[in-house]
């Protein structure tokens, strides 16, 4: 028996029931794909995975896409990175939106926690349909004229010169976006401070 309980009346849900070592039926493909557009953050507790499982268990909503960080790269499975507050990775202090130093970025970014701090460590998400929602008309209209230029942090140690040379162009898109399969508009970044990463 599987559930999809809200969590929040503008952001977050919790799929319960699923076990993602297994293969997805396409019904609960399509309801577990249903409840990420619907809450925008989708909490699946008490998984199991080895890099291959939770690869292929979110490969079936969509083809991975690789990290821009070549060295956190799994060896045994490169369409999984790892996120670790070591090794000069630095932690993601302020708003941003992941990714949009790509012409394409993901349509979600997937976590899943191995280790995590005894306090702190907590990843924080926004409903930019929200906030989208809660401008006013002459915003909106401001907002929907702009586009913002989206490149890599150039102080951040942990990009390679090939990473750069791959992904660090500055690529534009519209700071409001639309959303290809709902249809709702919503702000690119939570803040004046998020950038492309």
């Amino acid at each position: 028996m599987t559930e999809i309980r809200p969590l929040n009346e503008n952001i977050g849900a919790e799929a319960i029931g699923f076990d993602l070592r297994q293969p997805l039926s396409s019904e609960q493909i399509s309801e577990l794909h249903q409840a990420l557009l619907d809450n925008l953050v989708l909490v699946i507790r008490g998984q199991d995975l080895d890099p291959i499982q939770y690869r292929d268990a979110m490969a079936q909503f969509g083809e991975p896409m690789l990290q821009h960080r070549e060295a956190f790269r799994l060896p045994e499975c490169p369409d999984v990175s790892r996120i670790v507050n070591r090794e000069k990775m630095r932690p993601a202090a302020m708003w941003h939106t992941d990714h949009t130093n790509h012409e394409l970025p993901p349509k979600a970014t997937v976590l899943y926690a191995r280790k995590l701090p005894s306090q702190g460590g907590d990843t924080c998400f926004a409903s930019m349909y929200a906030g989208y929602e809660n401008l006013s008309e002459e915003d909106r209209d401001t907002l929907g004229a702009m586009v913002t230029i989206n490149s890599m942090e150039k102080d951040n140690p942990t990009y390679s010169a090939k990473d750069r040379d791959q992904y660090d162009g500055g690529v534009p898109h519209p700071l409001i976006r639309t959303h290809p399969e709902t249809g709702r508009e919503s702000r690119l970044f939570p803040s004046e401070q998020g950038a492309g990463h």
